[in-house]
């Protein structure tokens, strides 16, 4: 899916977040695998995850979103 994104639009991510929750499960295997999830971007890109998913998580509760 990378390389499609690239050859088609020109565009190179600097990374990439995957979901269990998404049915990406064997992804993230991968990326366990690969010895990705130990890299300090890794760290990073969960310390970033971690404030989206609050800031959702405030919304549904304050606004009542579902």
């Amino acid at each position: 899916m990378l390389d499609r994104v690239k050859d088609r639009f020109d565009l190179h991510p600097k990374g990439i977040i995957a979901d269990t929750m998404d049915g990406l499960g064997p992804v993230l295997g991968w990326l366990v695998d690969q010895g990705i999830a130990k890299t300090k971007q890794y760290g990073i890109s969960m310390r970033l995850r971690k404030k989206v998913e609050m800031f959702f998580t405030n919304l549904k509760r304050i606004l009542g979103l579902g």
